[in-house]
């Protein structure tokens, strides 16, 4: 039997719908979406609907849609494109302490490549504030980026008001906005001077694609990170994967239709989760204390080693520690750390994330799962305490003898 999946942050299973429309590409039709004969120029009209797809829930125009890898590839392509750019004078980058990894080290890959970069902390709600951003310009600062949500705390950055203050500055501004697209709802139009990134495996699409979205005139002045056969207008050379397109076209459709069901009861997935472990007595503490999306919850149970726990529910309940930015890895979160929570706060912080097939029997049978687990720990930790203490409690007389 397969473990409660709990970890919708990291990846979401990919929505029967999605697979359906895929299956063909996979199996029998066959074309390069670049190639002038009829097989290919089928696989070209596949991906103009994806592309008209994802316009739809996005409100940007087609032609802004940068098809990528995923959202890792998409960052880097916004960060490096912007700031390796001729056309595009400035070398000061500002970015987020929350960021993901792969925003974190290029901007870090910048800055050891003779760029300036300012990282902004966040305060301790876990938001970015729009005046630290402010303060922290200058006049030869090329991009912001800032995600929309933060992938470990939930947290709804000011992304929307980070544009337009950049607007207002003459910066170009960038969001990642994986944990964002089908869970808020997006204007691409409302956000000037913007590029924006997106993730279809955290939207019940298929691994390996996702989009940059920039307009056109600022994707003309970037430099591109391959080189090749000048596919994408320059920007993206390498063959769009047809059948991973027409996934994303349908996954963001899907969560245009279904938004605001998923809205409510990814809320009531969530009400129900902390009453059922406050009932059990096992009420934890949530870390970021704002706006946050309903799907994604950093908790804490105190006195809790998080690793440990995590490892203890692993064969029924699949949780994490952070986020999944590190392969095969078990580490407190870099982003609490960021918040300002002491370690043994951050070592006791679990990341608990919902989605759209999270069924009510789940949330009841995995709320079991872990007050079991932690009193299984706080069990441990007791007996570990009762032994070494008897083990080395003092003689109260030179007549006793120890024990």
């Amino acid at each position: 039997m397969s473990p409660l999946y709990f970890d919708f942050a990291a990846s979401t299973p990919l929505a029967p719908e999605v697979a359906d429309v895929m299956e063909p590409w996979l199996r029998g039709l066959c074309g390069n979406p670049h190639s002038d004969h009829l097989n290919g120029l089928a696989a070209a009209n596949a991906v103009e609907l994806a592309k008209d797809q994802i316009s739809s829930l996005l409100s940007c125009g087609p032609e802004d849609i940068i098809f990528t890898s995923g959202a890792t590839e998409a960052n880097n392509l916004a960060v490096k494109g912007v700031l390796l750019s001729n056309n595009i004078p400035g070398r000061h980058l500002i970015v987020s302490a929350i960021e993901h990894k792969c925003v974190l080290e290029a901007a870090r890959h910048l800055e050891d490549s003779g760029f300036d970069l300012t990282i902004i902390p966040p305060a301790s709600d876990g938001q970015i504030r729009i005046s630290d951003v402010s303060t922290a310009m200058r006049d030869d600062t090329v991009l912001v980026s800032v995600m929309a949500v933060n992938n470990e705390t939930g947290v709804i950055q000011p992304f929307r008001e980070l544009a337009k203050l950049c607007e207002a500055r003459g910066v170009l501004f960038h969001t990642d906005a994986a944990q964002a697209v089908g869970r808020l709802k997006i204007d691409f139009a409302d956000l000037p001077n913007t590029l924006l990134s997106v993730s279809g495996h955290k939207l019940y699409g298929p691994q390996g694609i996702g989009a940059l979205i920039a307009p056109r005139e600022i994707q003309q002045r970037m430099t591109p990170l391959f080189h090749g056969g000048g596919q994408q207008g320059g920007i993206r050379s390498g063959t769009v994967p047809t059948a991973l397109c027409v996934g994303l076209g349908r996954a963001t459709l899907l969560a245009k239709e279904l938004q605001n069901e998923d809205q409510a009861h990814l809320n009531h997935i969530r009400s129900k989760f902390l009453n059922l472990l406050r009932e059990r007595g096992c009420a934890p503490e949530v870390n970021a204390d704002t706006e946050t999306v309903p799907g994604i919850m950093s908790l804490r149970f105190s006195e809790i080693d998080a690793a440990e726990l995590v490892l203890t529910i692993q064969k029924k309940v699949s949780i994490s520690m952070g986020s999944a930015c590190n392969a095969g890895s078990i580490e407190p979160s870099y982003v609490l750390r960021a918040m300002g929570l002491p370690t043994s706060h951050v070592n006791e912080s679990v990341r608990i994330s919902f989605g759209r097939t999270t069924a009510e029997e789940d949330i009841v049978q995995g709320v079991g799962v872990l007050v079991a687990g932690i009193r299984r720990i706080r069990e441990r930790a007791e007996s570990t305490a009762a032994i070494s203490g008897h083990r080395f409690k003092l003689p109260l007389s030179t007549g006793e003898n120890l024990q």
